[in-house]
């Protein structure tokens, strides 16, 4: 099996939930869930990947969305994932090196699925456009999903102001959607913003930026950061401004199967554009 990263922000991340503190198990009890993990892996992940790879390529996020749910709903986890004993780390030692690797590092989402997009050396990549988005799903050897979503809200506005000069762009959205392994929908982060500019000058025209915790996702401690907030993301003598929401991530008591992403990190997503007009958006763990 590839070597495997853990990733997650939604963003990707593997997840199972535990309630309170269970007593020891027994070795050969533990070496039987190891036994039945791995199997599950090896054999629904690739089910999943296919699932999604010959979907439409203009099919839409609900529709994306409709397919892993449905696809976890005849492959269901095995209860081997409810075993308080055990974790990534013992199930999967291999991957201590790249866990390490990305642990307690800022990581650009948009990025890494860049490159997993040309190496597929941790999962593979599927890209969805139609008029109105592009969507970017990454599914990982091991189930870790992680959506990103670039969406035109509504069409450019004309200025008010006529003797400014100023052009508006569309209004867009970046959304990033975490999932676990078992298929459970975690959390949705998004932000929305419109731009005008004239050549030299950006500014916001108007931000919006919420986020949802998810049933799947009652093992998370979620706590707000910004929302539809806007900053001065100048750079180089180039100017840009961006809207952003942000939102921080912690594992709550029980919370074994934390990957890359979700371990106790900030999230965010952000929508931005520069003096000419072009819009950018992504995702990122800080």
């Amino acid at each position: 099996m590839k070597k495997i990263l853990f990733f997650l922000l939604s963003i990707s991340l593997v997840t199972s939930i535990y309630g309170g503190t269970a007593s020891a198990v027994e070795p050969k009890d533990s070496q039987r869930d190891k036994e039945q993990i791995k199997n599950y892996v090896e054999n629904a992940v690739p089910l999943l990947q296919d699932s999604i790879e010959f979907l439409p390529k203009d099919s839409s996020l609900e529709k994306i969305e409709k397919t892993i749910s449905k696809h976890y709903k005849n492959h269901p986890t095995p209860s081997a994932f409810n075993n308080p004993n055990l974790s990534t780390n013992n199930v999967f030692p291999e991957m201590k090196s790249q866990l390490d690797k990305y642990k307690g590092k800022a990581l650009n989402i948009n990025d890494f699925i860049f490159e997993q997009d040309k190496t597929e050396s941790l999962g593979k990549v599927f890209t969805f456009k139609n008029e109105n988005s592009t969507v970017k799903v990454f599914v990982g050897d091991i189930g870790d999903i992680q959506i990103i979503e670039r969406k035109t809200v509504s069409a450019p506005k004309d200025s008010d102001d006529q003797a400014s000069a100023k052009l508006s762009t569309r209004t867009e959205r970046t959304t990033g959607i975490g999932y676990g392994t078992n298929g459970a929908k975690l959390f949705t982060l998004w932000a929305e913003g419109r731009f005008e500019y004239n050549g030299k000058k950006v500014s916001v025209a108007q931000k919006d930026g919420d986020y949802n915790k998810h049933f799947g996702g009652s093992g998370l401690d979620i706590s707000v950061r910004k929302l539809g907030a806007e900053r001065d993301a100048s750079y180089g003598g180039y100017a840009y401004r961006e809207v952003y929401s942000r939102i921080y991530v912690e594992s709550v008591v029980g919370f074994k199967w934390l990957g890359v992403i979700i371990n106790s990190k900030t999230v965010e997503a952000y929508i931005g554009a520069g003096a000419n007009g072009a819009v950018y958006g992504g995702l990122k763990k800080i």
